[in-house]
């Protein structure tokens, strides 16, 4: 995700063979989207150059 992130302006997520989101990166690479899709929570942390990164922190119970 963070190579994603880092590459694309637009993003769209597919979740259980259905449209999950379509936009913007940053709009939908969110904790909701990665609790909803991957079951994960994250933090997303911003790096001394300015580039945000996710960091898988657990598994949803």
């Amino acid at each position: 995700m963070n190579l994603l992130a880092s590459a694309a302006d637009k993003v769209v997520v597919l979740h259980e063979k259905k449209l999950y989101a379509e936009g913007a990166v940053e709009d939908i690479l969110t904790e909701r989207m990665f609790r909803d899709v991957y079951r994960m929570n994250v933090e997303f942390c911003r790096t001394a150059a300015g580039h945000t990164v996710t960091v898988p922190i657990s598994p949803c119970e």
